[in-house]
């Protein structure tokens, strides 16, 4: 398996855009976005919105 240039693991597809998302988000300036938080509990759930295409963001379960 050969080694992805970084632009194309970012999914910008132009030399040297990918060390600027890297920076970015190391120096806090890009966040993900957020969807929802939802409890370990209700994993199914948050299954079920991706599944569907009904998220908007990132999903987070947190662990009791």
């Amino acid at each position: 398996m050969r080694a992805r240039p970084l632009c194309v693991r970012a999914g910008t597809g132009e030399e040297g855009a990918g060390e600027h998302l890297l920076a970015a988000v190391a120096d806090s300036r890009a966040r993900p976005l957020i969807d929802s938080t939802l409890s370990f509990d209700t994993a199914a759930e948050a299954a079920q919105r991706l599944r569907s295409h009904q998220e908007h963001g990132k999903i987070i379960l947190t662990v009791p």
